[in-house]
């Protein structure tokens, strides 16, 4: 465990020092946290495969409920 606390505080301080800290940001879906790694840095999930994929069909089961 302090080996892998080390690794992630060397990681913000890089990040930090090469003011890509805000890429360091909670998934909307489960809350974890992950570096956006998108070129534009406009990512919101960890995984698209798990949370984005939930989010999105939550998003469609309300607009099709709005629908009916």
């Amino acid at each position: 465990m302090p080996r892998a606390l080390a690794r992630f505080l060397a990681i913000a301080y890089r990040a930090t020092v090469e003011g890509e800290f805000g890429r360091f940001k909670a998934c909307q879906g489960c809350g974890w946290a992950y570096y956006d790694e998108s070129k534009n840095g406009s990512k919101k999930w960890c995984a698209m495969g798990l949370c984005g994929t939930r989010a999105k069909m939550k998003a469609y089961r309300e607009r099709k409920k709005a629908g009916a």
